[in-house]
């Protein structure tokens, strides 16, 4: 599935079939309508992330913000200031998370957010992570957070490619 709701003869099949006895559903972006179909079936449903999150619904969630805050505090114990935030759509929630964690590193320290070092993607490919840290390069990155693992691909693709070592 996409994640988009299309009306629920348009659900999975093996949903609508009754195939399956549970369900766990992950990813970004999955838009509140395909969940609440997926919900309406009565099949039991845990759902990874925050979805739904005004509702009562069984969830896993990841504490994106700290972990990206640790990040950011990793980087700048190491004595960088110049560190970049590479992230996809902020509207997604996992993004918008990410980012207020690496926020969070540099206000909590007094110091302000290299706003000219945030380079928010439309999307979250690997092609963007690449597009993104070859822009950062060129403003003088000494550090990056890529806030996806695709992303981080193409970043590291684009160090590789400007003969810089990953350390």
């Amino acid at each position: 599935a996409d994640g988009k709701y299309h009306g629920p003869r348009r659900l999975p099949r093996m949903v609508n079939s009754k195939v399956i006895e549970g369900m766990i559903l992950g990813g970004a972006p999955i838009e509140d309508a395909f969940v609440r179909a997926l919900l309406n079936t009565g099949i039991p449903l845990v759902i990874i992330g925050k979805h739904l999150i005004q509702e009562s619904v069984n969830r896993v969630v990841v504490d994106n913000a700290r972990g990206s805050r640790e990040a950011a505090e990793y980087l700048l114990g190491l004595g960088l200031t110049r560190i970049g935030f590479v992230g996809g759509p902020m509207n997604l929630y996992v993004f918008h998370d990410k980012f207020a964690g690496f926020c969070q590193a540099f206000e909590e320290r007094g110091l302000e957010v290299p706003m000219e070092l945030v380079a928010e993607e439309k999307d979250f490919r690997s092609e963007d992570g690449y597009v993104a840290m070859q822009k950062l390069l060129r403003k003088g990155v000494e550090g990056v957070l890529v806030s996806h693992t695709f992303m981080s691909a193409g970043a590291i693709c684009a160090l590789r490619d400007a003969g810089l070592e990953i350390g």
